[in-house]
């Protein structure tokens, strides 16, 4: 018997007699086993394949089932919670019609038909105590956390930071910087530097027209032609909004240290999106 032989039946798993630990009746040479093995190799991948692709088939099916399961509750638990609802409001009907007709039997002294009434007066009222509650709604999902009041009277009081997405971006790419180099900075004092980071790209001064307006002159620069805005060329409700602003943002320890800082900033923050 060759080696090759050999050498292919090991690989099948076959065993010299010496080393065959089953029943000796069953052992067959390395020539017999090979031939076995490519006879009925096949035939045993065909049948795990198809077991495989059956199983397949089967897990499939079963999460379509527990889908369509799924669905059958929710519609089940719909109808129950409509039924409910129809039933309590059919018995109420009853009760309205029935006291009704018990008011006409004894105004017409209709004692017989009084009596009869007040029977059915209780029966609706059984049934309607009897009637199953309705399934309690789910609660109701956390509401979102307010925002940071400092963050709102800054974004008040730089209205540019939601009407121009561009210089937004680029206040909150300073922002994420000062959280990295300054963890401890918070509170008006991280608002107020973002603002001082925001003047080179917010301020006519020292700045190209290219970095936000794209070569536009802003309103009261040098050479525009154009007076520079004060306070008193706001309108009303700006005024108003300013006034307001004030209070949270101008004094000792705050973004703007007097009035006429604070509605400067205003000012030129309002106008520059003309």
């Amino acid at each position: 018997m060759s080696t090759e032989v050999e050498q292919a039946a090991r690989e099948m798993g076959w065993r010299p007699k010496e080393e065959f630990r089953g029943d000796p009746a069953k052992w067959a040479d390395a020539e017999t086993f090979v031939s076995r093995g490519e006879h009925f190799l096949p035939i045993i991948k065909a049948d795990r394949d198809k077991a495989r692709a059956e199983a397949a088939d089967l897990r499939a099916s079963v999460v379509e089932t527990q889908r369509l399961l799924t669905e059958a509750r929710d519609a089940i638990e719909g109808l129950k919670e409509y039924q409910t609802a129809e039933t309590k409001r059919q018995v109420e009907q009853a009760r309205k019609d029935v006291a009704r007709q018990l008011k006409e039997a004894r105004e017409l002294g209709d004692t017989e038909s009084e009596v009869a009434l007040l029977d059915q007066l209780v029966e609706l009222r059984e049934a309607k105590a009897a009637a199953p509650a309705p399934a309690p709604k789910p609660a109701a999902a956390p509401a979102a956390p307010a925002e940071d009041p400092v963050f709102t009277a800054w974004k008040e009081a730089n209205p540019w930071f939601a009407s121009n997405p561009r210089q937004r971006g680029l206040a909150m790419g300073i922002a994420e910087e000062l959280r990295a180099k300054h963890p401890t900075l918070i509170g008006a004092k991280f608002f107020e530097k973002i603002t001082e980071e925001m003047q080179e790209y917010l301020s006519p001064e020292g700045r190209p027209a290219s970095k936000v307006s794209g070569g536009r002159p802003t309103p009261g620069a040098a050479g525009s032609g154009e007076r520079k805005r004060s306070f008193a060329d706001l309108p009303a409700e700006a005024k108003e909004a300013c006034n307001r602003q004030a209070k949270r943002l101008v004094g000792p320890g705050r973004a703007f240290k007097d009035d006429a800082a604070w509605q400067a900033h205003y000012v030129e923050q309002y106008f520059i999106q003309e």
